[in-house]
């Protein structure tokens, strides 16, 4: 999938849907497992191993199932959190006092835990693709 067809897909689903989504992609649920659960979930079923709510409480779980660098920042003038994976760069810029980042992957929401997981997800996706 393109970026930007895993972003449009992303922004349809519900909260539980998304948590699927991620226990699928980033941590390796099979489609049967995820359908046990979501069963469960929508009808009330005890006993069934239930996902993590990734895009929220349990969001550093997905931090450390992806490798490389996360730099994380906000919208000064809105309440949109950036999340990108990536890599800095060895060279510092003495006149700035920043070190260059090159992004891999970054996922936008409007909470740090889901623009984490988006960015996450993107990363899963896209390493498959390469």
């Amino acid at each position: 999938m393109y970026t930007e067809e895993i972003v449009a897909k992303w922004h349809t689903m519900k909260r539980h849907q998304r948590n699927a989504w991620v226990a699928e992609v980033v941590f390796g649920w099979s489609k049967d497992r995820v359908n046990d659960a979501i069963y469960a979930w929508e009808n009330g079923v005890c006993g069934v191993e239930s996902i993590p709510d990734y895009t929220s409480e349990n969001f550093s779980d997905v931090l450390n199932a992806v490798p490389g660098e996360l730099f994380i920042y906000r919208y000064e003038d809105s309440s949109e959190y950036v999340a990108s994976f990536g890599q800095s760069d060895d060279e510092d810029f003495p006149e700035c006092g920043e070190t260059p980042f090159e992004v891999y992957h970054q996922g936008k929401s409007n909470s740090l835990a889901d623009a984490v997981c988006l960015a996450a997800v993107i990363a899963k996706l896209r390493e498959a693709v390469h």
